[in-house]
C-alpha cells in the first residue's frame, strides 16, 4: 500500500504539480486519511519500512494535499491578472468625425462598443449660377457588436447601428444677378434666397470589419482600425424664400430637388466609415 501511494505523489526532486490535473478536494481528504493510517500502522509496528521513509512519505502526502487545495486559488489569481476587465476606452477619428469610444469584451468571441463622433466644417461652394455657404456636420452615435473569429484576437466583423452620420445645410445666393433653376433663369429678386439641405435617416444599419480588441493580454495603449458603411441614402430638400411670386418658380424648384435627389440616390447609397483610433485597455 505504501509503495502504491508514494508512486503517485511528486517527489521533492520534481519541478512541481500540474495544477490542471490536481485531484478534487474529496481525493485530498482520502490522501489525508492515508497519511493518518500510515501514522497509526507505524505506531503499531505493522509497517516494515523505516521510520525515516514513513515520515518522508507522510510529508509528501501533506505537501501534495496542500498544493491541491491552493491550486484553484492560484489559477484564479493568474486568470484575473491576465484578463482583468477586458475593457478599453479611447478616441477615434475618421469619416464619422472624432470622439470617444468604450469597448467591452463580454466573451472570447464577442465584444460590444459604443461611441460618439462630432465634427463641423464650413465652406463656400459654387454650383451653376449659385454660390452656396455650406455647412457639414458630423455627429454620429454608434452602437456596435464585434464578432471575433478567433477568441481574444484583434480581427473582427462588425454589425450594429449608427445615427445620422452627416447633415448638410446650404444657403444659396446668385453669383451674378440671376439664378438658373432647372434650366430656367430667374432674377435674384424673384427667387430671394435658395436654401438646400441633405440629411441621412436618424438610424442606419452598420456593417464592417476591422482590427482591434479590448482583450488585455497585452494591456496598455493600442492602435485600432475599422472600415465599414452605414447603409442608407440622404434626403435632399430645396426651397426658395419667394416661391409665391411665381408658380413656375415653385415647380422648377421642386423639379430641381427631384433631379438632385436622383443623383444622390445613384452615388450615395451608403455612407463610408473609415476610422482609426488609440485606446487604452484595462
Amino acid at each position: 500500500m505504501l509503495k502504491r501511494l508514494t508512486s503517485a505523489i511528486p517527489t521533492s526532486g520534481e519541478r512541481g504539480v500540474d495544477y490542471g490535473d490536481v485531484p478534487h478536494q474529496s481525493d485530498v481528504a482520502i490522501l489525508r486519511r492515508c497519511a493518518s493510517e500510515l501514522i497509526r500502522r507505524h505506531s503499531r509496528g505493522s509497517l516494515s519500512h523505516s521510520s525515516q521513509t514513513i515520515q518522508h512519505t507522510i510529508m509528501r502526502l501533506r505537501l501534495f494535499a496542500a498544493s491541491a487545495l491552493l491550486a484553484p486559488t492560484v489559477l484564479a489569481a493568474q486568470s484575473s491578472s491576465q484578463h482583468r476587465q477586458d475593457l478599453s476606452i479611447g478616441v477615434r477619428f475618421g469619416t464619422l468625425g472624432i470622439g470617444p469610444e468604450v469597448n467591452k469584451l463580454v466573451a472570447g468571441h464577442l465584444g460590444v462598443r459604443v461611441g460618439a463622433n462630432f465634427f463641423s466644417y464650413h465652406t463656400t461652394r459654387d454650383q451653376s449660377d449659385v454660390s452656396f455657404d455650406a455647412t457639414f456636420k458630423l455627429k454620429a452615435v454608434t452602437g456596435l457588436i464585434d464578432l471575433y473569429p478567433k477568441a481574444r484576437h484583434g480581427f473582427h466583423f462588425t454589425v450594429g447601428v449608427a445615427s445620422n452620420p452627416l447633415e448638410f445645410t446650404g444657403v444659396g445666393k446668385p453669383s451674378g444677378s440671376s439664378y438658373e433653376i432647372n434650366g430656367v433663369t430667374y432674377t435674384a429678386a424673384q427667387v430671394g434666397v435658395l436654401n438646400g439641405s441633405a440629411k441621412f435617416p436618424s438610424t442606419l444599419p452598420y456593417v464592417g470589419l476591422g482590427f482591434g480588441t479590448p482583450a488585455n493580454s497585452h494591456h496598455g495603449v493600442k492602435f485600432v482600425f475599422d472600415i465599414g458603411a452605414a447603409i442608407g441614402k440622404p434626403t435632399v430638400l430645396l426651397t426658395a424664400t419667394n416661391p409665391a411670386n411665381s408658380s413656375q418658380l415653385t415647380q422648377n424648384v421642386r423639379d430641381q430637388q427631384t433631379k438632385t435627389q436622383n443623383d444622390v440616390n445613384k452615388y450615395a447609397k451608403v455612407y463610408p466609415a473609415l476610422t482609426f483610433g488609440l485606446v487604452f485597455a484595462f
